[in-house]
């Protein structure tokens, strides 16, 4: 495996890919705007890659880090490539890039009666199986709370708080995920 990522822009080789799977991979309630991603991505501590195992796309990832966390706010994988480790594989590839900081993301918290308990148990799975740990947070999103998970140890709220501002600037008061104890 020779996974590689490159940084997503409208000129990239990676950019229809990219733009194909993050139409199909999220819902549309939690899916930005495509512009506003690529915008933000310029701005230092922002990453919006494109993910690849030698010419073939793989994956895409989209975090925003601070000296004290990274938030991983999208990880996709190509359809073709689903169930071969890929996914782990970047996981690893972005622990090891932000070592020495919690890698955190959020997701929808477990609930035998949503239409997706299956896909969520599977998702919960997987991150625990790349060394996740449920934290004692949630993340509000528009609204929709989502459960927090971290790897490399453990993050404040007033960390992710601080995160956020910085991510979203001035629209923080109106868009900006705020965190909460459960």
């Amino acid at each position: 495996m020779t996974l590689q990522c490159e940084p997503v822009r409208p000129a990239s080789r990676y950019y229809f890919p990219v733009l194909k799977l993050y139409q199909r991979a999220f819902p549309k309630a939690e899916k930005v705007p495509l512009p506003w991603l690529l915008v933000r991505s310029a701005k230092s501590g922002i990453d919006f890659w494109a993910w690849h195992d030698g010419p073939q796309f793989v994956g895409l990832t989209y975090s925003v880090t601070t000296r004290d966390l990274t938030y991983l706010i999208f990880l996709a994988t190509a359809e073709s490539v689903r169930g071969q480790g890929l996914g782990s594989a970047i996981l690893d590839r972005l622990a090891a890039r932000f070592a020495g900081r919690p890698l955190v993301l959020a997701l929808e918290p477990q609930s035998p009666t949503a239409a997706n308990a299956r896909q969520r148990r599977a998702r919960l799975a997987f991150y625990q199986r790349n060394g996740f740990v449920l934290q004692p947070y949630q993340v509000v999103d528009l609204g929709v709370a989502y459960d927090t998970m971290a790897r490399n140890g453990r993050f404040e709220p007033r960390q992710f708080d601080l995160l956020m501002r910085g991510y979203t600037s001035w629209f923080y008061p109106w868009y900006g995920s705020k965190i909460i104890h459960k």
